[in-house]
This record gives C-alpha cells, sequence and structure tokens, in this order.
C-alpha cells in the first residue's frame, strides 16, 4: 500500500510541474509574439475588402501606439496583452482619445481581440483583428453590436510605421 501512495503522489507531482512548464513555454511563445505587435501602427482603407490602400493613411486617423508588457513578465498571464493608445478625428472635427488592449489569441497567436475603450465616455468598442503572414498588416474587422446592425464601420488595416513622428 505505501508503495501505491508513494506512486500516485510522485505521478501527481509530475503532472503538476509538467502542466507548469508547458504553461510558462505556453506564456513565453504568447510573449514573443505580442512583442513583435510593438511599435506605431497607421490606418489605411480596405480597397475592395482585399487589398489595403497604402498609398495614403486613413481620414482622420493618427498613428496607434502598441505596447507590449516588459520581457521579465512574460511568465505572468497577461504577457500577451498589449497596452494601446491612439486618436482620430470625430464626425463633429473634435479629436477623440481612446485606449484598450490587445490580445494575443492563445491558440492561434495570428488572431487577435482589441478592447477599444474611449476617453471622456462611456463608448467601447470590439475589434477582430487578424495579422498578415508577414506581420506588417493587421487586417481589422469590427464587431457590430446586433442591437445596432445599422453602424457602418468600416473594414481597415493597420500597416506597421517604420519611422514613426516624433514629438
Amino acid at each position: 500500500m505505501r508503495n501505491f501512495l508513494v506512486g500516485f503522489f510522485s505521478g501527481v507531482l509530475s503532472s503538476a510541474l509538467v502542466a507548469y512548464f508547458v504553461e510558462l513555454g505556453t506564456r513565453w511563445r504568447l510573449h514573443r509574439a505580442a512583442k513583435r505587435l510593438k511599435g506605431t501602427w497607421v490606418a489605411h482603407d480596405m480597397l475592395d475588402g482585399r487589398t489595403v490602400d497604402r498609398s495614403k493613411p486613413m481620414k482622420d486617423s493618427w498613428p496607434t501606439v502598441m505596447t507590449p508588457k516588459p520581457s521579465w513578465r512574460f511568465w505572468e498571464a497577461d504577457s500577451h496583452v498589449l497596452d494601446v493608445k491612439a486618436d482620430h478625428v470625430s464626425n463633429d472635427g473634435s479629436l477623440r482619445h481612446h485606449e484598450g488592449y490587445l490580445i494575443v489569441d492563445r491558440t492561434s497567436p495570428r488572431l487577435v481581440t482589441r478592447i477599444v475603450c474611449y476617453t471622456g465616455s462611456d463608448e467601447v468598442k470590439e475589434e477582430r483583428i487578424v495579422i498578415s503572414s508577414k506581420g506588417d498588416t493587421l487586417h481589422v474587422f469590427p464587431v457590430v453590436p446586433l442591437s445596432e446592425p445599422t453602424i457602418r464601420y468600416c473594414w481597415h488595416a493597420l500597416c506597421k510605421c517604420e519611422n514613426p513622428p516624433k514629438g
């Protein structure tokens, strides 16, 4: 009976250790995926639903800045969540600041969810994002609430800005 208990508890302990190290590996992989998104991104229109208009930025958009967690925090549960800050010009011509999070999907690191919270209001939006194979373009698909299907919010793309403006 004693050998059975020793074997049982050593099996439980080794299973827990293996699960812990597998989870650490997953967090490290996700943190690396999040770090690739670090930087300044500029919004561009989609021409026909398949082609990004890279000739000029989207009208009334400002650069979007994405910041991952520091490298030493890769083991934490939110290591795959980036902080996002951006501005855009609203219909009335005023500048609207918004912040939020970009969450890399645990099972497919090329899929991302973005939560946008507008400063100074209760407005919140959700966007689904697909990262291009090169990693330099984020294809943004807004999630439109069923309660307001008439909202017109276009698909667009965020392209990585290699030389972000200073200041």
